[in-house]
């Protein structure tokens, strides 16, 4: 591991200055003490994990047990031997569904004609294979009149997904689509075609690369993963929905029968779900004395790890003098990690050159924080932009006082036609913003976890990753002149309208090449080390990230 990053860092020379790559000389050393910290504190954290797999896995064989039950719903009071028998009833038919509908991208994806056959949806169940980092996420089918297959699989992070046996006419991912009609002085049936259509099941697609559909996909299976897999402890949550307990949503039920489906006034179904809450609330009971534990690892971690971090920021910093930092450090450091670039905005690169530290921190009662720190830059006199990701699922930003862009419009805002600011657009900066925006909860934590957990410990490993971004840099600070791109912005935003998938809006010459050679990086396996002292890249610690029962909490 050692000489893998010292051969990289080697590779900066011809594209630093002679003070700057003195500075990541230091930082070299320093990183490989961080990395030997977090080393021995991943081998805890998997001692933890297995103490609470042993907890958890009878009770969510349990709740499979209870999903997987077939009875008829009620036996009919008419003695008639005529009288049409009630069909028998599996489990709670809409569970999954239910659990599904309340993922905001999966939500989305679910459309009318999908639920019929997501109704038969069993189990879902997610397994990770530490040594290479890939896991599978498994969804168990009953029999259903769409397709033959018991289970449908995607893996991740390849994206590898099943190929769906449908059944003749009922594929959910085409439809029929009429061609030109039939010919001249033909007789028959016109041509008919199929076309793709939005569906849930186009999950199970393995994309190409550099579909427009990768990052959907992505988003949806971490989602999954992070709500009903692993330890998932809020796929009851949840279930429910707006109803804060099993007792709750069966009183519903009783007052309000005509809003639920016929299922639910099934007291066979009822009993179901009231012994269900009783499995989940063992399982809550599991899972807090965890995070207990988890909150306790992570406190020590960041006891150890913390004069190593201050270090750090003295090198950064180049001890004061501005001629011996890295060039642009954080910034490279952040578009290269593979999740938290994708937050990165068109013009994030202006500011984030300033950023002078990063630091993350974990409470007693489990609130976690992440700090960013700023040298002097013509944006807004903030010393630190601050997010805290609290343990009850809340969140607390920072108030930004913007200088000459009043509202950070420029930043935060794509620019319409006649120089006015429309609807908001990437940004980190909204990861750390009191006022609300386009972030849901969700996304703010998966980007605070990146932060925590591949930015911070990793920050060398990632910005060595692609030095011939740095090639040429011009670090001076610029005036800015907020009206001077209005032209170009125009022209951007008219690109975006006409394909908003696209990632052309991208200008900034560092985040074209850091894209580049990350991807070309990662192929290759060339990062050495890092959190785990594996080829783990952020997907890969993401996902081990929300076993954790601290990171749950977070999306409920």
């Amino acid at each position: 591991m050692y000489f893998l990053i010292q051969e990289q860092i080697q590779g900066l020379r011809s594209y630093v200055s002679k003070e700057a790559f003195a500075a990541c000389l230091e930082l070299e050393k320093n990183q490989l003490r961080l990395t030997e910290q977090h080393r021995l504190h991943s081998d805890r954290w998997k001692a933890l994990r297995k103490k609470d797999s042993g907890k958890l896995r009878p009770l969510f064989e349990k709740r499979d047990s209870i999903l997987k039950e077939i009875a008829a719903s009620e036996p009919v009071e008419d003695e008639d031997e005529d009288e049409e028998q009630p069909e028998p009833v599996q489990g709670i038919p809409d569970f999954w569904l239910r659990a599904l509908r309340g993922c905001n991208e999966c939500d989305k994806a679910i459309k009318d004609r999908d639920e019929e056959a997501l109704l038969s949806l069993t189990r879902i169940q997610w397994e990770l294979d530490e040594k290479n980092g890939e896991g599978k996420l498994k969804f168990h089918f009953g029999k259903n009149e769409f397709f033959s297959d018991k289970t449908l699989v995607k893996s991740f992070p390849s994206l590898e997904g099943t190929e769906v046996t449908w059944k003749e006419g009922k594929n959910l991912t085409r439809k029929a689509a009429t061609g030109g009609g039939k010919k001249k002085g033909k007789k028959g049936p016109e041509d008919v075609k199929e076309k793709a259509v939005a569906s849930f099941f186009q999950l199970f697609i393995t994309p190409d690369q550099v579909s427009k559909y990768v990052e959907q996909q992505k988003t949806m299976v971490t989602e999954i993963i992070g709500l009903l897999g692993g330890t998932d402890e809020h796929a009851f949550d949840l279930f429910l929905g707006a109803y804060s307990s099993a007792n709750e949503l069966l009183e519903t039920i009783g007052l309000e029968p005509d809003q639920f489906e016929d299922c639910y006034q099934s007291r066979v179904v009822q009993d179901r779900i009231r012994r269900l809450g009783e499995v989940y609330s063992q399982v809550d009971a599991a899972a807090k004395s965890g995070s207990t534990e988890t909150v306790e690892l992570e406190r020590k971690l960041q006891a150890d790890c913390e004069e190593l971090y201050h270090q750090r920021a003295k090198i950064v910093d180049g001890n004061g003098d501005s001629a011996k930092r890295p060039v642009r450090f954080w910034l490279q450091c952040i578009l290269n990690s593979d999740h938290a670039t994708h937050f990165v905005g068109v013009h994030d690169d202006r500011l984030l050159k300033y950023v002078k530290d990063i630091q993350g921190s974990t409470a007693d009662n489990g609130d976690q924080t992440v700090r960013m720190l700023f040298w002097e830059n013509p944006y807004f006199s903030n010393e630190e932009l601050v997010r805290t990701m609290c343990s009850d699922g809340s969140s607390e930003g920072t108030v930004i006082e913007w200088k000459e862009d009043q509202n950070g419009e420029s930043m935060q805002y794509k620019l319409a036609k006649k120089g006015k600011y429309g609807k908001p657009c990437d940004s980190v900066v909204w990861a750390f913003d009191l006022e609300p925006g386009p972030l849901s909860n969700g996304e703010m934590a998966v980007l605070h976890s990146s932060f925590l957990n591949s930015v911070i410990p990793d920050a060398l490993y990632l910005y060595i990753r692609t030095p011939d971004a740095l090639e040429g840099d011009d670090d001076e600070d610029e005036d800015v002149d907020f009206a001077a791109s209005e032209e170009e912005d125009e022209d951007e935003e008219e690109d975006e309208d006409e394909d908003d998938d696209e990632q052309g809006d991208v200008t900034s010459k560092a985040k074209s090449v850091a894209s580049k050679r990350a991807k070309q990086l990662a192929e290759k396996n060339t990062r050495a080390g890092g959190l785990f002292g594996t080829q783990f890249t952020l997907m890969h610690v993401f996902v081990v990230m929300i076993l954790s029962s601290q990171l749950m909490s977070w999306f409920s």
